[in-house]
């Protein structure tokens, strides 16, 4: 028995093949067989028969599956998972095209070098700029980029000697709802899906 099959993740940057534990085929008789063109053409990839089979990787969405058995055995036969990585995601919402974080957090870091911070810029201590700042740092995967918000979240909120009504609740608040998300979600290393 022959059996092809082609497995595409569109956009994919990356493929990942990890087989189950129990993948067992007649070795050298029953083979299994990952090409980068249809029908056997182009390279072959990957090839296994018999137990024990490793994980292998491949750059690109799309590959094709060729299976051969000659029918003689039945052993368990063989059983993976496909991993892809995509791309990461585009801004595409109206707010994100607009904005501009690099001059955002120039303005900011302008901003924090005033010690004590003069009355008519303690708006930046208020949860208007704080919010927007929190669920940045919440979505953002960059690390570089969480270290600064970080910086200038801790510098802002430090900076007001003392802090109006306004902005403890503001703190109290942004506590509260980051640790309700969190509970939701129990993230492991991805990035917040709800915001």
């Amino acid at each position: 028995m022959r059996y092809n099959e082609t497995i595409c993740i569109a956009g994919a940057t990356k493929l990942s093949f990890v087989f189950d534990d129990q993948c067992k085929t007649e070795s050298g008789c029953d083979t299994l067989r990952f090409y980068t063109k249809p029908d056997q053409q182009g390279e072959c990839i990957y090839e296994k028969s018999g137990s024990e089979w490793p994980p292998f990787e491949y750059e690109g969405d799309t590959v094709y599956l060729y299976f051969y058995t000659d029918g003689s055995c039945t052993e368990w036969g063989y059983k993976f998972r496909v991993i892809p990585t995509m791309p990461p995601a585009a801004a595409t919402d109206e707010i994100s095209l607009r904005c501009n974080i690099e001059n955002a957090l120039w303005i900011l870091g302008f901003v924090t070098s005033f010690d004590p911070l003069p009355a008519s810029l303690k708006v930046f201590t208020t949860a208007k700029v704080l919010n927007p700042l929190m669920v940045l740092l919440h979505k953002s995967k960059d690390g570089e980029l969480q270290h600064k918000l970080l910086t200038l979240l801790q510098t802002l909120m430090n900076r007001a000697t003392e802090p109006g009504a306004e902005v403890v609740r503001a703190a109290k608040l942004l506590a509260l709802e980051t640790d309700k998300l969190y509970s939701k979600e129990k993230p492991v290393d991805s990035a917040s899906q709800m915001l």
